[in-house]
C-alpha cells in the first residue's frame, strides 16, 4: 500500500506540471481561467493523497507506545 502512497505523489509532481494548460486562454463557467481550475482540483487530489498517505503509512505502534508510557508517568 505504501507504494500506492508513492505513486500518487509522483503522479501528482507530473500533473502539476501542466504544460499543456499553459497557453489557454478559455475560461471555464465564465469566470475563471481553465489553469486556475485545474489547480484546483490538484490541490483536492493532493489533500486527498496526504490523508491516504497519512492513513496507510502513519506507524500505529509508536501512537499505542506513546499512550502506555504517558499513563506510567507521575
Amino acid at each position: 500500500m505504501r507504494w500506492l502512497v508513492a505513486v500518487l505523489i509522483v503522479l501528482l509532481v507530473l500533473l502539476h506540471q501542466d504544460y499543456w494548460n499553459w497557453h489557454r486562454r478559455d475560461l471555464v463557467a465564465g469566470a475563471l481561467p481553465a489553469t486556475l481550475v485545474w489547480h484546483m482540483g490538484l490541490s483536492l487530489l493532493a489533500s486527498a493523497a496526504w490523508y491516504v498517505a497519512t492513513v496507510v503509512c502513519w506507524p500505529r505502534e509508536e501512537e499505542s507506545h506513546d499512550h502506555v508510557e504517558q499513563e506510567k508517568q507521575p
